[in-house]
């Protein structure tokens, strides 16, 4: 289960530029078809997520587990027409949750705030479609990132 505490989504927005530049580097990074399916997994107040939705004309689901940064990203995201936000945690993601499998699964400085990087991992390999499907995350923390290269290998 998610870290559970509730974030002031309002600072959260005016203070991520420099998330939004990491996300842009790495979203900018890969060749698309510009019909891709995209799992936006920790959307928080939903600026990444309109930078994802530039890239692309399928839909991008958006997914936070904080209420707070779903009606911020519900605010800021009210005029993108192919987007879909939802709150949940992504420990608890499967295929009930989203009966689809995606081209692109996206994860921007959300991962060190979750325990079980094991399970998160597992329902991302889950919900990757299984050829051509790409895991772009960006994560930090102190020993983090050693736990997600253990996992992933």
């Amino acid at each position: 289960m998610e870290k559970s505490f509730l974030w002031d989504a309002d600072t959260y927005d005016k203070v991520t530029d420099n998330l939004e530049e990491w996300a842009t580097i790495i979203i900018k990074s890969r060749k698309r078809s510009g019909r891709e399916t995209i799992l936006d997994a920790g959307c928080g107040s939903g600026r990444v997520t309109k930078v994802l939705c530039k890239v692309t004309d399928g839909l991008v689901y958006a997914v936070d587990n904080d209420p707070h940064m779903i009606i911020k990203a519900k605010n800021n995201l009210h005029q993108t027409k192919n987007v879909k936000i939802f709150q949940s945690d992504l420990t608890a993601l499967d295929s009930a949750t989203f009966p689809i499998k995606f081209d692109i699964i996206f994860s921007n400085a959300v991962l060190h705030w979750i325990d079980d990087h094991y399970k998160v991992i597992k329902n991302f390999h889950k919900l990757l479609k299984e050829k051509y499907g790409d895991l772009l995350i960006q994560c930090g923390g102190n020993g983090n990132l050693q736990n997600i290269i253990s996992v992933l290998i």
